[in-house]
């Protein structure tokens, strides 16, 4: 259970880049942007400033570290790209500092005038300080990493894979930093972003003396990655291909340089623990498996059968490696190479049932049979699903698709199941673990739907 996923946040994210509450809030200040920008300041404009209008600046007293590119009434002669800018209402009173990405222009506004929305979630400014300068981005740096650290000790007893840095949610908006045993990932949301990359890199390691590699990934809000390589080494030696760390007592070859999502996903390793009672004897059913975490922790932990399902033949053979890397016994275990949607098909037709029968699917995914939508084609994958689990049986779901809602993803479960005349029963409702937290100034990071249900 588990696939590469399209970053949901500036760090992926899952966490949203559409902070869905603002949107749905803002049709007033989009309809007034014009008259906003054209309205005067009376107080001499900094060289660095910008000035945001009044929805702005409500949001950035909430703690929301973001500015809209349409949200910019006025900039300082000196603003520039990547540059550090102080961030003022109206009336020039201070809403802290941050980052300039560049999108804020009259042509581009008039580019985009046609689609608001698109340009609305535009990020032009990272706010990284309430203060009005930054003027040790090094100890900036330290502190927050230091402060993250302090929310993890509680997990780093039981596993070597979390997430360190979860972005704005961690106060270090845009950027991501995974922990991988002696290796980190850090994942930058922009290429202005990599400025802090050498404090990073400078300050990780004396936090965390394990670490022996540090790579680096740039991956933008439409989820391509762009690859630094090895950003830091502790000794001369070049980089292994893979690496291994352990999560939950099971051990995962990892290959953090390939991608941000190495192997793992520490979002879902809440619920493989809240499963660990329920796997025995049972025979289980794992789509769009990915590496195979969920399907070694069954076997782990005493499950008959496992079969393991995944479009990408690459992955199922990555799974037999974990396979054999936790001496587990392949002969209760199946991976087969298939659309998930023709292998539940194929399965029913066999008459083959599963105890449990579990799914976390991509939210967009192409191939030879077609196209995968999670908005429209959830509800066909989970009568799929249920025609293969037994009476009784546990089914379970996830999505961490942003323009999912969870009243959609509900009624996706609810029309499919009165369609097979099943009554299902919810028993467990997932949420990421310390390592994944989500500010409430950023709604967006609520992003994962996971449901445990029977029936």
């Amino acid at each position: 259970m588990g696939r590469s996923r399209k970053a949901k946040h500036h760090s992926d994210g899952k966490i949203g880049h559409k902070a869905s509450i603002r949107r749905k809030n803002s049709s007033k200040n989009i309809q007034h942007r014009n008259r906003l920008q054209k309205q005067q300041i009376e107080f001499s404009l900094p060289q660095d400033g910008v000035v945001v209008n009044a929805y702005s600046g409500e949001w950035l007293n909430k703690d929301f570290d973001w500015v809209y590119s349409n949200e910019i009434t006025h900039m300082g002669a000196a603003v520039h790209n990547g540059g550090w800018v102080q961030l003022l209402d109206a009336k020039g009173r201070g809403l802290g500092c941050g980052v300039y990405t560049g999108r804020h222009s009259q042509q581009a506004m008039e580019q985009h005038n046609a689609d608001v929305s698109a340009e609305r979630e535009r990020v032009a400014v990272y706010r990284f300080s309430r203060d009005q300068e930054v003027s040790d981005i090094q100890l900036l740096v330290k502190k927050r990493l230091l402060s993250a650290l302090r929310r993890r000790e509680q997990i780093r007893n039981s596993t070597q894979i979390y997430r360190l840095v979860h972005a704005e949610n961690d106060d270090l908006p845009g950027i991501r930093i995974d922990i991988w045993g002696a290796v980190a990932t850090v994942v930058f949301a922009e290429q202005i972003l990599l400025q802090f990359q050498e404090s990073i890199c400078t300050e990780l390691p004396l936090i965390l003396g394990e670490l022996e590699f540090i790579y680096g990934h740039i991956r933008s809000d439409a989820g391509q990655n762009q690859t630094l390589g090895c950003v830091w080494s502790r000794t001369n030696i070049e980089s292994p291909q893979r690496h291994v760390a352990q999560e939950l007592g099971c051990r995962f070859f990892l290959e953090p340089q390939r991608s941000p999502d190495a192997g793992v996903f520490c979002d879902m390793r809440g619920l493989r623990q809240w499963l660990q009672p329920y796997w025995k004897d049972k025979q289980i059913l794992n789509l769009f498996c990915f590496t195979g975490a969920f399907s070694v922790h069954a076997l782990s932990h005493g499950a008959e059968h496992v079969t393991s399902v995944d479009l990408s033949g690459s992955y199922l053979s990555w799974l037999d490696d974990n396979l054999e890397l936790n001496d587990l016994d392949k002969s209760q275990h199946e991976g087969i190479e298939s659309d998930a949607l023709k292998a539940l098909d194929r399965l029913r037709r066999k008459g083959q049932m599963f105890d449990v029968v579990l799914a976390d699917p991509p939210s967009f995914s192409h191939s030879s049979s077609g196209t995968w939508s999670v908005q429209n084609d959830l509800a066909r994958l989970v009568n799929g699903m249920l025609r293969v689990l037994k009476p009784n049986g546990m089914l379970i779901l996830a999505s961490n698709h942003g323009k999912l809602s969870p009243k959609q993803f509900s009624k996706a479960i609810l029309d499919a199941s009165r369609k097979v005349s099943r009554r299902l029963r919810l028993v467990y409702v997932h949420q990421p673990g310390p390592d994944v937290p989500a500010l409430l100034a950023f709604p967006s990071s609520r992003y994962l739907k996971c449901w445990v249900l029977q029936g």
